[in-house]
């Protein structure tokens, strides 16, 4: 009886210590406000994809003297990657968020569980990414819409106004949309 309080008080000790530990590596958001416009599970087949160039052999008969003869050749093929795909056997909620970023605010380094689509209504965002070993960014600005990975990235207003932006989450049923991660390696 006593092992077993034992054990459950350092399960207790283990679990606040790690959530301590996530805690102190994630990097906090600053000059955000969010808020929720709206959540729903998606009630119909949906894929959002994009176009991506793959080399594939192929094998192509052709006739030579009278005889067909098989040869195996490359080719390059535009294929639809999906990025976020739908369907009764695999749900998924859609999230709507406005959000703002004061002049030098950050919405600190997260992820998602899916790519979302971002639109961008006032002001300047830069997007950080950690990609391969380096931390791209991009900058979009008022009108400009694009769509954010799911792995850790980073929003920040780099210009002299309030920035407001809209995105649309894809996550599986009930799951968080967004998930605190530390500053990666490569993105100082």
């Amino acid at each position: 009886m006593k092992s077993n309080r034992v054990l459950i008080v350092t399960l207790f000790v283990v679990a606040g210590l790690s959530a301590l530990a996530t805690v102190a590596l994630a990097t906090p958001p600053t000059g955000l406000t969010s808020q929720l416009l709206g959540r729903g599970a998606a009630q119909d087949e949906l894929k959002v994809a994009v176009p991506t160039q793959v080399t594939v052999t192929q094998v192509k008969k052709f006739r030579v003297k009278g005889k067909w003869q098989t040869r195996r050749v490359k080719v390059t093929k535009t294929v639809d990657r999906a990025l976020v795909s739908c369907s009764s056997g695999s749900a998924c909620d859609i999230a709507a968020v406005r959000a703002t970023l004061a002049p030098g605010g950050s919405t600190g380094w997260h992820s998602h569980p899916l790519p979302s689509l971002v639109i961008v209504k006032t002001g300047s965002l830069t997007m950080r990414e950690a990609k391969s070993g380096q931390c791209p960014s991009r900058t979009f600005t008022a009108g400009q819409a694009f769509i954010h990975p799911a792995g850790p990235h980073n929003f920040a207003n780099s210009g002299p106004e309030q920035l407001e932006f809209l995105v649309t989450y894809f996550a599986p049923p009930a799951a968080v949309l967004l998930i605190d991660a530390p500053a990666p390696t490569e993105c100082p």
